[in-house]
Formats: C-alpha cells, sequence, structure tokens
C-alpha cells in the first residue's frame, strides 16, 4: 500500500509541477478518440438566443496547425478549428497556445457565441468559445471540459493536504481567487520557482478552467491552465 502511494504521490507531482492574408490548412486530422469503435454520426449545429445573445453549439473534430518555422511574407496561423461533419470549420480559438490545443485530433461540443474578428484572420466564421466537452462516443481526452478564458485575481499559495486523504501531508502549489475558491494548476507558463516567489503576492491570471482526464491521477477540485500571470499593485 505504501508503495502504491508513493507512486501515486510521484504522479501527482509530476502532473502538477507541471494574418496578413488569410490562410487555411492543407488538411483535417482524422479523429481517433475512439479506437474500439466508430464514433456516431456528429450533432449538427445548432443555435438559441440567450440573454440576448446568440449561442452556437457545434460539433466536430478540433484541429491545430502545426507550427512552422517563421516566414518573413506568410503570416502563420496558430489558433486552432473545429472541423464539423459537413466539411465547414469553426475558429474556435486564435492564440498560440491554450488548452484546446491539447485536444488536436478529438471530437468535441462546443458552445459559444459568433463574432466578426476585427482584424484580418482566417476565411472562417469565428466562435468565441464558452464551453468545451467530449463529442458524442467519446470516453476520455487530455481534458473533458474547458470553459471560456477569463481574467482572476487572487494568490498562489503552498497547501498541505490534510489529514484523512490518501496523500496527507503532501504539499501542493494551488491558486486562491478574491473569493477563497481554490484552484489546482493543470499548465502555467512560469517555472516552479517563479511560481513560488508569488506566493502570497496578488495576481492577475488569465486562465481557462479545465477538468483533466478522469482517468490519470490527479487530485479532486477544479483547475486552472494558466495563459498569462500579471502582478497586482497592492491597494494603498
Amino acid at each position: 500500500m505504501r508503495s502504491s502511494l508513493r507512486g501515486l504521490a510521484l504522479l501527482l507531482a509530476l502532473h502538477l509541477g507541471a494574418c496578413s492574408e488569410p490562410v487555411a490548412p492543407a488538411s483535417f486530422p482524422v479523429d481517433t478518440s475512439s479506437a474500439s469503435a466508430p464514433l456516431p454520426p456528429p450533432e449538427p449545429p445548432s443555435m438559441e438566443t440567450r440573454d440576448g445573445r446568440t449561442i452556437m453549439r457545434l460539433e466536430g473534430t478540433v484541429y491545430a496547425p502545426p507550427q512552422e518555422a517563421p516566414h518573413e511574407n506568410r503570416k502563420q496561423f496558430l489558433g486552432v478549428l473545429l472541423h464539423l461533419g459537413d466539411g465547414s470549420s469553426w475558429v474556435i480559438s486564435q492564440y498560440g497556445k491554450s488548452p484546446f490545443h491539447d485536444l488536436h485530433g478529438v471530437r468535441m461540443r462546443v458552445e459559444g457565441t459568433p463574432y466578426e474578428p476585427s482584424d484580418q484572420s482566417l476565411a472562417f466564421p469565428h466562435l468565441s468559445t464558452e464551453k468545451m466537452t467530449l463529442g458524442a462516443g467519446v470516453k476520455d481526452a487530455h481534458y473533458v471540459e474547458i470553459h471560456g478564458e477569463q481574467r482572476i485575481e487572487g494568490r498562489f499559495e503552498r497547501h498541505t493536504l490534510p489529514e484523512g486523504s490518501k496523500l496527507a501531508g503532501m504539499k501542493v502549489l494551488r491558486f486562491v481567487d478574491t473569493q477563497d475558491q481554490p484552484f489546482l494548476v493543470a499548465r502555467s507558463p512560469l517555472g516552479d520557482d517563479q511560481m513560488q516567489q508569488l506566493v502570497g503576492r496578488p495576481v492577475m491570471l488569465t486562465a481557462f478552467r479545465v477538468e483533466p482526464s478522469r482517468f490519470i491521477a490527479r487530485l479532486g477540485g477544479p483547475y486552472l491552465w494558466i495563459r498569462e500571470v500579471h502582478p497586482v499593485a497592492p491597494a494603498p
């Protein structure tokens, strides 16, 4: 039993430490999210009005184009597309780094608000993604749920797991927002040492709330995939 707990603790430690011209992708991936059986047909797109906003629901295969070497006369698309069963595609993220990139090739359901980009971009419709979940027939993925990007103010803190838990006494670094809601860190642009230096200091995160795979050794509770960390000046 002790060796099993040590192994689980090690897995957790490793896990927690842790456009000028429109361009189009040449091809899309084959959905490999269910090797044991073919997936059912994806749900057709649907739309509703909620609080005065148009909400689209789409299901398709996530496509994150591979990053190429910079080219002087060509702007590379670094974001993420959702390729639908009817052959159409939507831009679901324009960022070069996001949790959506980790789902390349997986069928997912996406909910969000359509919008017109203010700058030159891909010649595809754009969606401000508010929520992503597993597609029909998909049992698991690197992340099984991703919420839209948000800005969250709070602080990093060192937390000791309580007595009575399997990993009692283990120390983890987590983020606590201004409402005292704790989050574990799924990914951060900062290294462990940099985050340790920020412990107790007010910071503003640009982050996505995510739920990692259910089939990996991990602590329970909400997780954050952090894109940016900015110090916040203390109140006078």
